[in-house]
């Protein structure tokens, strides 16, 4: 039996104040099974109803905190991360990892723990959702574009991959836009190849697929290449130098 000193909260827990609390080993094995499966409130439940016991969540919490009960179980060894790291390459979906992973090494991870597990071994950024190559979703900029997953850590927008389908390979120095300002028309007519400085300039201006028609956007370029010329201009009178392309 493992006995731990005083210092303990004491409430409303079904023992004297200050006196231990004393965990058997079965008790610290239910615990080291169940921490990570549900919250504390369902734990403690859980706990007392199995050992007829009357802790509370926040005892629970504290025990598992100040004696490190689960310190080293949440770890995993070098073999289980290589099996979660080759399914990761070849694209597999998390939640798929990880029914794979419970019943390879027998264990009992939900979704949001196992997101963590992988996490703390710097295999997935937990912050970001683990899409699969060739995913298309709309990433939240101002601009509304649609990006595809080209390989594991690339986005690439939509337009470009279309673009590139009939024509050369982007340099980094040039972008496409829609000609009648819907950004949801990938067809290859509707698509203008044009500069990332006259992009820039309009996006400045809060112009960006204001236009509706052709008519509309030869206006809003005309606007950006003047704006553009009158700044090279003043750098001139001011001698600075010119930025790069």
């Amino acid at each position: 039996m493992t006995s731990w000193g005083s210092g303990m909260p004491s409430d409303s827990q079904g023992r004297e104040a200050g006196k231990a609390f004393s965990f058997t080993e079965e008790q610290i094995s239910f615990i080291k099974d169940n921490r990570y499966n549900m919250s504390y409130n369902k734990l403690s439940i859980s706990f007392n109803s199995t050992f007829n016991t009357n802790l509370n969540e926040i005892t629970i919490k504290y025990y598992i905190y100040k004696y490190n009960i689960c310190k080293k179980y949440n770890q995993i060894t070098t073999e289980q991360r290589e099996f979660i790291k080759l399914l990761i390459e070849e694209n597999k979906e998390i939640d798929y990892i990880r029914e794979l992973f419970n019943k390879k090494y027998d264990k009992k991870y939900n979704l949001k723990n196992f997101k963590r597990i992988c996490s703390r071994s710097k295999l997935i950024d937990i912050k970001r959702k683990i899409y699969p190559v060739g995913s298309i979703v709309q990433i939240g900029d101002n601009d509304n574009y649609l990006y595809e997953k080209t390989n594991t850590k690339k986005w690439v927008k939509k337009q470009c991959i279309e673009w590139e389908k009939y024509n050369e390979k982007l340099d980094k120095n040039h972008t496409i836009i829609f000609k009648d300002g819907n950004v949801y028309n990938f067809n290859i007519n509707n698509l203008l190849l044009i500069p990332m400085s006259e992009f820039h300039m309009i996006r400045c201006n809060h112009l960006l697929h204001k236009w509706r028609d052709e008519e509309e956007l030869e206006l809003v370029l005309s606007l950006a290449r003047l704006k553009l010329k009158i700044a090279e201009r003043s750098r001139d009178r001011r001698g600075c130098p010119r930025p790069r392309p």
